[in-house]
């Protein structure tokens, strides 16, 4: 079994200020029901100048063009990131976790790239995953901590203030190395998903918290899965109006798929084998046929890879697309990067210290990675306005700083 340094963390996905997988309400992280943050919805299929798909003309995606616009230092060991508005106005904050303070820090957004260092809060041992959503419906975002070492998941209440404040630990299976929030049972009030690799045996089940209201929760539910769970996404895969989970299961080289059923339950893992070992997941309808797609980010050799799995609108994918990026990939989103409408994916690279942003060409395809420089390990990022301009910037968690990089895209 890796360490934890070999694997951990970062996520999200998109991460959503009321927030985000789906469902009804506000949800958490990587999937693309983005318009909660600020980011366009791309899970809608869109047509070529409103020309069917077998009759519009191809045209080359233009570039994606980002500079640096900030960098906050002074982290130590800055392993997943979040993107979400805490203070009540209407700008992106950023949420980071540091494995070595074992906190979570919060950062304001002032406006024009300024980001001042806000709360603080203690959480167990080595925090690596971050997820958003109002589970105590008062009307401001809360957050999610997964601590891998400390073995728990940690729900933080937001106050619309920018303060957020311990009020739940959630202890499931062992080793958690991602968190989501979403309405699993369609009840109207957000559940949460451990995503555990266990020890030992490697752990074959997620955690699954059911939510009471009022930021209180059910003991945890196991539901079999891929052996060693890493991430997961919750999202509707097969267009039945209840939401789904597909998550990875690393040490054992799968992908699981949860269908929701009637009445609010999931039904059994239809499980199948992924290319390597698969990390974190996000989704987006990337071929704009109506069905959502998956993509993956694999352990691997150099280059590293992502694996994009085309939805068939019944819960089953495709074979993998491999698309190449940089070394070590590890968290994953969605978001539009050059502002023509189709969903393109971020994704952070550790050893390469970079993250590699691949524009979508609308029909399941994208163009080879461009990829930017950030000065240190790269393990998560986080997509958001955060100059209120009208386009997607990109903040990424690298070592001892976030890069925040403003998007120029003409």
């Amino acid at each position: 079994m890796s360490k934890p340094t070999d694997l951990l963390v970062g996520l999200v996905l998109l991460p959503l200020v009321d927030c985000s997988s789906g469902g009804a309400g506000p949800h958490s992280s990587n999937t693309v029901d983005l318009s909660q943050t600020l980011v366009p919805d791309l899970a809608q299929p869109m047509d070529d100048l409103a020309l069917p798909h077998d009759l519009a003309v191809p045209i080359k995606p233009k570039p994606a063009v980002f500079t640096r616009a900030a960098t906050i230092t002074g982290l130590k060991s800055a392993r997943c990131l979040l993107s979400v508005e805490l203070t009540g106005d209407k700008q992106p904050d950023l949420v980071a976790c540091s494995t070595v303070d074992q906190n979570v820090q919060v950062y304001r957004n002032g406006g024009k790239f300024m980001f001042a260092k806000g709360a603080s809060v203690s959480t167990p041992d080595y925090p690596i995953s971050l997820a958003t959503g109002d589970v105590n419906q008062d009307g401001f975002p809360d957050v999610g901590v997964a601590s891998f070492i400390g073995g728990k998941h940690t729900i933080l209440l937001g106050d619309g203030r920018g303060n957020l404040s311990a009020t739940a630990t959630l202890i499931g299976n062992s080793y958690p190395n991602d968190i989501q929030i979403g309405d699993l049972d369609g009840d109207g009030t957000l559940d949460v998903l451990g995503i555990e690799l266990g020890m030992g045996n490697g752990g074959k089940v997620l955690s699954l918290f059911k939510g009471m209201g009022g930021g209180r929760f059910a003991a945890a539910t196991t539901l079999s899965a891929g052996t060693g769970p890493a991430g997961a996404v919750i999202a509707d895969v097969n267009r039945d109006s209840r939401m789904d989970i597909v998550s990875s299961g690393y040490q054992g080289g799968t992908y699981s798929v949860h269908l929701g059923m009637m009445g609010g339950t999931l039904g059994a893992p239809q499980t199948t084998a992924a290319v390597r070992g698969p990390r974190l997941v996000a989704a987006a309808d990337f071929d704009r046929d109506g069905y959502l797609d998956v993509a993956m980010t694999f352990e691997g050799p150099t280059p590293g890879h992502v694996g994009v799995y085309l939805g068939k609108g019944d819960g089953s994918f495709a074979a993998a697309i491999e698309l190449p990026v940089g070394s070590d990939p590890y968290g994953i989103g969605v978001f539009d990067a050059n502002l023509d409408g189709k969903p393109d994916l971020y994704v952070a690279n550790i050893n390469s210290s970079d993250v590699s942003i691949l524009i979508g060409r609308g029909d399941g395809s994208f163009e080879a990675a461009q990829q930017i420089m950030v000065d240190g390990n790269a393990y998560a990022a986080s997509a958001a306005d955060f100059d209120g301009d009208g386009k997607i910037d990109l903040a990424v968690s690298a070592s001892t700083q976030i890069v925040v990089l403003r998007n120029e895209t003409p």
